[in-house]
């Protein structure tokens, strides 16, 4: 998601926090995967973190799986401000959720600024050499 100019209307974030006010209006949750956000620039512009206190029906799913290359050891997260819910989810994990493994490589990679600030400068320039490829070939809605 890139954040979008305010003339050309609402932003990606903002349809998101539209349609979380819509589904909790309609009691329905509403489940965001942001693992993808770790990836640009300006993650704040995509994010619906922010939001979650105005949406109790908005859980937000993070991981180290993707930004960290570690998807083999299922390190992830989720985001609610919603109590009962949150409880509701205690009752019925499993008690070792993340194993012993996972956590020390989520430690460690929390201490990776170098690695992180590379790769997203990588992602960033791989994604405009794609999008320029793209559009070579002719592909609309770039």
């Amino acid at each position: 998601m890139q954040p979008q100019q305010s003339h050309r209307g609402p932003s990606e974030k903002e349809e998101v926090e539209e349609l979380a006010g819509e589904c909790q209006t309609a009691g329905v949750l509403l489940v965001v995967d942001e693992c993808f956000c770790d990836f640009m620039e300006e993650r704040e512009a995509c994010s619906v973190i922010p939001a979650l206190e105005r949406f109790k029906n908005l859980f937000v799913l993070k991981a180290f799986t993707k930004l960290y290359a570690m998807a083999g050891l299922r390190l992830g997260y989720g985001l609610s401000s919603d109590v009962t819910l949150l409880e509701a989810l205690t009752r019925v994990r499993q008690p070792w959720s993340v194993s012993g493994p996972a956590q020390k490589a989520g430690e460690a990679a929390l201490k990776e600024e170098a690695y992180v600030k590379a790769a997203r400068a990588l992602i960033g320039r791989e994604r405009q050499w794609l999008k320029a490829q793209l559009e070579d070939m002719g592909v609309p809605g770039l």
